[in-house]
Parts: structure tokens; C-alpha cells; sequence
């Protein structure tokens, strides 16, 4: 499976760190918050399959200009993101993670391959198969 996608936040905007008296919470934020309802519509127009079990995921990142960035800052927002959109059961099953960084692109993009991994199971799979 071949997705072209919006360029995702990196993960200094992403999450949100709110302290309340003593005891401190991790949030996504607005920003973060909007990526993922974007993603969420455009696998809607797209209407993937959900993908099961082991996953190959390579991460070929356009960026919008030429400011540095560090590629796997971007990873954690999208995966997150192919979750909720049911591309996938849960990010877990990626087991081989490929980010490529590419020369800027604007407005900036991903394209992101999954491809399934025969005669592998995920750790969660191999629980499933002793515990049921």
C-alpha cells in the first residue's frame, strides 16, 4: 500500500506537557490534534484496507523548506495518525521502519509504503496465539 500524505508535525509540537499542582499530563496538541483529523479524511477519500499483522514501513519525507529537521522527529505524528485512520490495528505491528529524508517539496509531504511481512507474527500476535 502507497499513500501520499500531508507532511507531518515534528514531535516538539506535537505533544503538550500540562503540569496541574503535582501531577503533570501528556497531551497531543491542537496541532497534532488537527494532523491526525487530516489523515483521518484523507484515508476516508482513499478507503484503505486494514492492514494485519507484521508491517514494513518505509517513510519518504518531502519537507516544506529547507529548515533542518530530524527525520525520525516526524515518525511518532504519522504512525499515530495511520492508526486512528485504520490503516492499521496499532503501530506496533510496524516492525521494520525505513525514514528517508528527501530535498524540500512545499507544501511539503510523506509517502508512506506499508507493505506486510510474510511468516512473521507481531509480539502481540504471539501472545494472542498462547493466551487464546
Amino acid at each position: 500500500m502507497i499513500l501520499e500524505l500531508p507532511f507531518p508535525p515534528s514531535m516538539n509540537t506535537y505533544l503538550r506537557h500540562i503540569v496541574m499542582g503535582k501531577s503533570a499530563r501528556t497531551l497531543i496538541s491542537k496541532k497534532g490534534r488537527e494532523y491526525r483529523k487530516a489523515i483521518q479524511d484523507e484515508c476516508l477519500v482513499i478507503n484503505p484496507a486494514t492492514l494485519a499483522g507484521p508491517l514494513s514501513c518505509v517513510l519518504d519525507l518531502y519537507p516544506p523548506c529547507r529548515r533542518r529537521r530530524d527525520c525520525d522527529n516526524h515518525a511518532k505524528a504519522l504512525l499515530d495518525a495511520l492508526t486512528h485512520a485504520n490503516v492499521y490495528g496499532d503501530d506496533s505491528q510496524i516492525i521494520d521502519l525505513r525514514i528517508r529524508m528527501h530535498p524540500k517539496e512545499p507544501p511539503g509531504k510523506v509517502i508512506v509504503t506499508l507493505e506486510p511481512i510474510e511468516g512473521l507474527q507481531t509480539q502481540h500476535n504471539q501472545i494472542d496465539l498462547a493466551v487464546g
